[in-house]
């Protein structure tokens, strides 16, 4: 028997079907530009260089730092809104500490 819309019963059993949509709908008029017609759109026939992750990279080691919540908060909301990461930011402190130890 048919139930509502993308419901099936039958006797007791209720079952939920998906409802059967084209995810390419509304694009049946898309045609693909060019990239070398565009001017806009830079061709470069080298591959992007990748920045290796940190945590990839054999120049730097991982730790932990055990923070007030209070220092940890000041910390995280100037890294936000200085658009700075955090570890840039006390990799930076420490070494000036250490340059003014060596002084």
């Amino acid at each position: 028997m048919l139930g509502p819309v993308g419901m099936i019963t039958r006797k007791s059993e209720t079952k939920f079907m998906a409802k059967e949509t084209n995810r390419f709908a509304g694009f049946e008029n898309f045609v693909q530009l060019d990239p070398a017609s565009s001017p806009e759109v830079d061709v470069n026939d080298d591959p992007p260089t990748k920045a290796i992750a940190k945590s990839k990279d054999p120049n730097f080691k991982r730790t932990t730092l055990y923070l007030s919540k209070e220092l940890h908060l000041k910390l995280r909301t100037h890294t936000l809104t200085t658009e700075q990461d955090m570890s840039e930011l006390v990799e930076q402190v420490i070494s000036e500490y250490f340059e003014h130890l060596d002084v």
